[in-house]
């Protein structure tokens, strides 16, 4: 299973079998109950999933080559022969350090499970607790 980075979010699919180039599918995915919204506690789980298989050697810590070794999709761009790839790997370091908030290199579980929490509140631009299709395009895709 190859693990692939979303706007920020990570997503747990087969993406190189079955490109999540659709992001509604990848809403979906997200979306476990399919009622069309993303609950606060339906991005915690996808969160801690994410967490869980991208702690390679397990130690409840994810150090930057970790958290640079997963794939961006952007388009129909799944590896690093796209002619994006720099760019989105500048993004992704970019987005470690923001996350790393005690500036230690490495994310921590607590500083990872803050940055959904943050994602979902820039998202939840109607304040309902919930992230609805246009929310998630809009400001997390």
């Amino acid at each position: 299973m190859t693990q692939c980075l979303v706007g920020g979010l990570l997503a747990l699919s087969a993406c190189s079998t079955q490109p999540a180039t659709h992001d509604k599918a990848f809403f979906m995915w997200i979306d476990q109950d399919k009622n069309k919204v993303i609950s606060r506690n339906e991005a915690l789980v996808f969160r801690k999933k994410t967490f869980g298989m991208m702690d390679v050697d397990k130690n409840k810590n994810l150090t930057e080559r970790e958290f640079m070794s997963l794939l961006l999709v952007h388009g129909d761009d799944w590896t690093d022969a796209s002619p994006h790839y720099e760019g989105i790997q500048q993004r992704k370091h970019q987005r470690f350090k923001r996350m790393d908030k005690n500036h230690d290199n490495k994310l921590s579980y607590k500083e990872f499970m803050a940055a959904i929490d943050h994602a979902m509140r820039e998202a939840d631009t109607n304040h309902n607790g919930l992230v609805d299709p246009d929310e998630f395009y809009e400001e997390i895709m």
